[in-house]
């Protein structure tokens, strides 16, 4: 098999997992993105700002950074229009837009943390992430978003949530800007 039919056949091979994927996430994965993601037709407006005042965590709850690292792999063209939306148990609670971070309060015990991306159509469809965490108090929690580029397709782009450690989450925090999201009033 020469390197032009190797190429067809993987990028079929991908085409189909990921067709796979989005079929077997059915009416379970609906469930569980409703239960911590907000209304599919939300979206938000963001300002990124240079601060680095700190929320600190008071009065027994805790604190949940996600922070958007969109640092490898986009254009000063592309970036600017990868906006995250932030969900936690079936509410939009803010959004990040480049390589920006919110963060806010929450209760402890257990949340449903999502991320959904507001793009879609043109670039890749809509992609979320979901996290279940249980908070304890006095504690912060720092979550990193990629927006990988993925094979096959030149713009198709999918979100990674991961949980880092303090150390981490402290370096992105710095590296970052703040959002400051507004919700767009529906037309």
């Amino acid at each position: 098999m020469n390197r032009k039919h190797a190429l067809a056949l993987i990028t079929v091979a991908a085409c189909c997992a990921t067709s796979s994927i989005a079929s077997h996430a059915g009416s379970k994965g609906a469930e569980a993105s409703a239960a911590a993601c907000g209304p599919i037709k939300a979206t938000f407006d963001v300002d990124l700002k240079s601060d680095t005042s700190r929320l600190t965590p008071a009065n027994n709850n805790a604190v949940v950074y996600v922070i958007q690292d969109t640092s490898q792999g986009f254009s000063s063209l592309t970036a600017p229009i990868l906006t995250t939306r932030i969900g936690l148990d079936g509410e939009w609670v803010g959004a990040n837009r480049r390589q920006s971070h919110y963060g806010w309060v929450v209760s402890p015990g257990v949340h449903h943390l999502c991320v959904s991306s507001q793009w879609s159509g043109l670039y890749s469809p809509r992609s979320t992430s979901l996290y279940r965490l249980d908070t304890q108090p006095g504690t912060t929690y720092y979550f990193r978003v990629r927006v990988p580029l993925v094979y096959p397709g030149p713009n198709l782009f999918i979100l990674d949530l991961q949980q880092v450690d303090q150390d981490e989450g402290e370096f992105l925090l710095e590296t970052t800007k703040q959002s400051v999201p507004r919700p767009k009033e529906s037309k």
